[in-house]
């Protein structure tokens, strides 16, 4: 398997969920890393690669960027299956747009009608736009009635320490602060909890928060976190399925798999208890389950 940041709690878990799914089967698995933001094995990993006998890889989404990877197991002749991202042949992913859209919906249920969604930049990197987040969020804005602006999307890149920065940009920016604030994930929306909380906004009174994936830890963040779940033993074993079958049957070809995502409801989400927020000096560095 090949995946990227290996210090994101939701790689760590798809991880133990491949290990689990690939001991029943009686192969091993052997992980490579890939460069952080451009998803692509280095030289020394693909030579590697290359002399070691591989059954199969599990891709994730990012490896689509890494040419030289396809050219390699293409080569080779090497079966491989994707998995949560990208939507093509042999590709098991999560419906990330129909996540966002839901939190959309629901926060809208809440009485929230000014949001600021601090994503990935998705669309330009390696998912086709009706798959991604951003057009789940606009999406879901647009079937709310409300009007997009552009200004409702920050970028950034889906770590603690971007969340803060972010957010604490976006408190020194404008006078009035968002509602509803949802981040590309559960580790971007830790970072940006702990700018607000350092600021003295309070999480729901003044904002809510939402972040992605439901890792372990946004159980236990201050209020606990509001977020989507991924399906992550259910991915793991249509993946180990599909590879096992592709190893024994090469010329075996699937089609996109694609599974909804569950809205887990808890503490940092609640109904607008004010018209707008204005802030003073800012400090710092630079499916429905609810649950409580």
């Amino acid at each position: 398997i090949i995946v990227s940041l290996l210090r994101d709690p939701n790689n760590i878990e798809f991880l133990g969920c491949f290990l689990e799914e690939l001991e029943k089967t009686g192969y091993s698995l052997v992980i490579y890393t890939t460069a952080a933001k451009s998803g692509c094995l280095s030289d020394r990993e693909l030579k590697h690669i290359t002399k070691k006998k591989v059954d199969g890889f599990i891709l994730n989404e990012l490896n689509v960027m890494d040419r030289r990877l396809k050219d390699v197991l293409e080569k080779r002749d090497i079966p491989f299956v994707f998995y949560n991202g990208y939507y093509h042949m042999d590709s098991v992913t999560l419906d990330r747009a129909e996540g966002i859209r839901r939190v959309v919906k629901y926060l809208v249920e809440l009485g929230h009608r000014n949001f600021v969604y601090l994503c990935h930049p998705d669309i330009s990197w390696h998912i086709k736009e009706e798959a991604s987040k951003i057009y789940g969020f606009k999406k879901g804005i647009e079937e709310s009635g409300l009007s997009f602006r552009d200004d409702m999307i920050i970028e950034g890149w889906g770590t603690p320490e971007d969340g803060y920065d972010k957010t604490l940009q976006l408190l020194r920016k404008r006078i009035d602060l968002p509602t509803a604030l949802i981040y590309h994930n559960d580790l971007s929306a830790i970072g940006g909890i702990t700018a607000l909380a350092e600021n003295g906004i309070g999480i729901p009174d003044d904002v809510s928060v939402v972040g992605f994936d439901n890792i372990p830890l946004s159980r236990y963040t201050s209020p606990p976190l509001t977020t989507i779940e991924q399906p992550r033993g259910e991915i793991v074993k249509e993946v180990v399925r599909r590879i096992i079958k592709k190893i024994d049957n090469p010329e075996e070809r699937f089609p996109v798999k694609v599974f909804t995502p569950e809205l887990i409801i808890r503490n940092s989400t609640g109904p607008v208890r004010r018209k707008s927020y204005r802030g003073t000096k800012i400090c710092g560095k630079k499916g429905v389950v609810i649950q409580s």
